[in-house]
C-alpha cells in the first residue's frame, strides 16, 4: 500500500506545482505526474488484478507472436481490436508484458488528464478521486478503465457544445470496449437537461 500512497501524493503534488508556476516548462511537471503512476502500474506483478493474469496476458502472448496488425487485431472476437492494436505496437517497441501494462495505464490516465483540460475542473481533485477511487479498479478493469476515462473528456466537450471533439472522444472510448454505447445514455440524459430546464434542473448538469 505504501507505495500506492506515495505514488500518488508525488503525482498530485507535481500538479499542484504546476499550476503555480508560470512557464512555458510547466508542462514538464504535469508529464511526471502522469507518467509515474503508469510506470507504476506497468511495474507491478502478474497477480496484481483479477484480470491482468486473464486476457491481458493470452492477448500478449498471441499478439507477441502475430504476423501482421491485421492478424492481431482479428484473432479474437471477445477482445476489442484497439486493445490488440496497443499490444501488437507495445511489443514493437519494448517485447515485454510489463510495458504492455505500462502504456494501458498511461492511455487511462491520459484520458483523465484530458478529462481535466476539457472540463477546466481542478486536475489536482480530479486525479486525487482517480486515484483514491479508481486507480486499483484500472489495474484490474483494464480495457474497460481505459474507455470510461474517454467518456470523460466526451462529456466535458458535450456540455461545452464541441460536438465533433465529443464524438472523438465516444469512439475512442467505444473502441477501447464496446460496453461505452451504455454511455450514450449520459449523453441523452444531458440533452434531455439542456433542452427542458423546466422539468430538469440545470444546475445538475454538470
Amino acid at each position: 500500500m505504501l507505495p500506492y500512497i506515495i505514488t500518488f501524493s508525488f503525482s498530485l503534488l507535481l500538479l499542484w506545482f504546476s499550476g503555480k508556476i508560470r512557464s512555458r516548462y510547466s508542462f514538464i511537471p504535469q508529464i511526471l505526474a502522469v507518467l509515474i503512476p503508469a510506470i507504476l502500474a506497468g511495474l507491478r506483478d502478474v497477480s496484481i488484478g483479477t484480470d491482468t493474469g486473464l486476457y491481458p496476458v493470452y492477448t500478449y502472448d498471441f499478439v507477441s507472436h502475430a504476423n501482421s496488425l491485421s492478424q492481431a487485431i482479428t484473432w479474437n472476437d471477445s477482445v476489442e481490436g484497439a486493445y490488440s492494436f496497443i499490444c501488437y505496437y507495445a511489443t514493437h517497441i519494448f517485447n515485454s508484458f510489463n510495458f504492455f501494462l505500462f502504456v494501458v495505464s498511461l492511455i487511462t490516465l491520459i484520458g483523465i488528464f484530458w478529462g481535466s483540460v476539457a472540463s477546466k475542473e481542478n486536475k489536482v481533485w480530479l486525479f486525487f478521486l482517480f486515484f483514491f477511487m479508481y486507480y486499483n479498479t484500472s489495474l484490474n478493469a483494464q480495457r474497460q478503465a481505459m474507455a470510461l476515462a474517454m467518456c470523460l473528456p466526451c462529456i466535458a466537450y458535450t456540455s461545452r457544445k464541441k460536438y465533433v471533439l465529443a464524438a472523438v472522444a465516444f469512439v475512442l472510448a467505444y473502441c477501447l470496449h464496446h460496453s461505452a454505447i451504455l454511455f450514450a445514455s449520459a449523453i441523452a440524459l444531458y440533452y434531455f437537461i439542456e433542452r427542458l430546464p423546466k422539468t430538469f434542473n440545470k444546475t445538475i448538469t454538470k
